[in-house]
């Protein structure tokens, strides 16, 4: 597992220590979702029109 950064090196190089986004809606406030801040592993709530970064990922 990675804490700082949040995603391996290796397998991502050149990727921006930031905060991306989730594709998980807040249940509580449809107009936030979830994200997190890879350089130190912490993720949180805000709202949508914030700009993060993305990274596209696909299920098994």
């Amino acid at each position: 597992s990675y804490a700082s950064p949040a995603f391996d090196p290796m397998v991502f190089p050149m990727s921006a220590v930031n905060r991306y986004w989730s594709s998980t809606t807040n249940t509580t406030n449809i107009a936030a979702a979830w994200a997190i801040d890879v350089s130190d592993s912490t993720n949180y709530t805000t709202g949508k029109t914030t700009l993060y970064f993305t990274r596209c990922v696909r299920g098994p």
